[in-house]
């Protein structure tokens, strides 16, 4: 990774530092240092880069760093009286973890963005609600959150815009008695699959738009129930890339 001028750029991308236990905490600035050319360190200088991130070391600092260097796989080497080093075993854990977690950082950057060019103030709260779960580890909920966003722009999309054609494509496929949209409350009477059916009859959307509708209803629905299916933060990525440029932003209100 490129050096950093100070802490708190190198943990903006991450989630919330605090959320974190104190040996990770520890780490972490470790490899701050570290990537900042200072190979070895003492308590005493990993204290004042808590202090200068603005991140309050953990409690008994000097033990837990002790603490550390115990063990076969210890994360950190004691060298000479007071001064210590990230091991291999700590220096590929938090390289791991940066991995991991800044990917979700690119998730987290486009949502944030996302806000300046909504005007809905539902749309607002769904994005706000989506950054906190990434914030703090919440895949499935993020996940859940962004597919809310992006029905509720279509819906408004379509109230907007195109309702007399999505009025007659449902009538097209459920027949003369079936529901009228009048109103955004009126959508939920219809199951997911078809609205997105009805918005693919109508032309509202394209079918590779629907594709990607039908996928992530599918990762959605994954989410939103109990499973044993792991969520990976590649895959909450892709899902959020994948809304927002494909749907969120091409259909303009």
């Amino acid at each position: 990774m490129p050096s950093l001028a100070t802490l708190e750029e190198f943990l903006a991308p991450l989630p919330v530092i605090q959320a974190l236990g104190p040996s990770n905490q520890i780490l972490l600035v470790a490899y701050f240092l570290r990537a900042t050319g200072h190979t070895e360190f003492t308590t005493s200088e990993l204290r004042a880069t808590f202090q200068g991130g603005r991140l309050p070391p953990p409690d008994a600092l000097d033990l837990r760093v002790r603490q550390l260097t115990t063990g076969p796989r210890a994360r950190l080497m004691r060298l000479r009286h007071g001064h210590y080093s990230l091991s291999i075993y700590g220096v590929r854990e938090v390289q791991g973890y940066l991995t991991e977690k800044q990917g979700i950082g690119a998730a987290f950057q486009i949502l944030e963005d996302l806000i300046g060019r909504v005007s809905e103030d539902a749309q607002r709260r769904f994005i706000a609600e989506a950054l906190v779960c990434l914030k703090f580890g919440a895949r499935r909920a993020a996940v859940v959150m962004t597919w809310l966003l992006t029905v509720d722009h279509l819906y408004e999309f379509i109230l907007r815009h195109k309702l007399a054609d999505f009025n007659a494509a449902l009538v097209a496929m459920l027949g003369a008695n079936a529901l009228q949209i009048a109103t955004k409350d009126d959508f939920g009477e219809l199951k997911e699959v078809q609205f997105i059916k009805a918005a693919r009859t109508a032309k509202l959307i394209t079918n590779d738009v629907r594709k990607i509708l039908d996928e992530k209803l599918g990762i959605r629905n994954t989410c939103a129930h109990p499973s044993t299916v792991e969520i990976h933060d590649t895959k909450v990525v892709n899902f959020v890339e994948d809304l927002v440029d494909n749907v969120i932003l091409k259909y303009t209100l």
